[in-house]
């Protein structure tokens, strides 16, 4: 296996904003991480409350089963790297189920801070 740069590296053209213009243009992408450490650390905070929020009522079984959810995205975010796609499926799922739950309180407020940060 060879070793890839990071980034995006673009030859042979020109760039303007977000467009590229020219003949002979080369694009080479090698690993991209989008967000990094920090951003991961802060879901996993924010999915940790959440699941404590939801365990506050765990005789509901609507609330049991959006904690099920919970747990899943849990355990994807626990990976050494997390597949983004499937943290935001799994996300996708959970939210529909807190929609749900509750319009407001400590529930929506972590919603709303993991969907900003996906």
């Amino acid at each position: 296996m060879t070793n890839q740069p990071r980034g995006i590296h673009i030859t042979g053209s020109t760039v303007v904003g977000a467009n590229l213009g020219g003949r002979n243009n080369k694009v080479d992408v090698g690993d991209v991480t989008i967000g990094g450490p920090a951003r991961t650390d802060e879901l996993r905070a924010l999915v940790a409350r959440l699941r404590a929020e939801l365990a506050a009522h765990a005789n509901d079984p609507a609330y049991a089963k959006a904690d099920a959810h919970a747990e899943l995205l849990a355990e994807e975010l626990a990976a050494e790297r997390p597949d983004p796609q499937r943290v935001r499926g799994r996300w996708d799922r959970l939210r529909g189920l807190l929609t749900a739950l509750t319009a407001g309180g400590a529930i929506a407020e972590i919603a709303d801070g993991i969907s900003k940060l996906l």
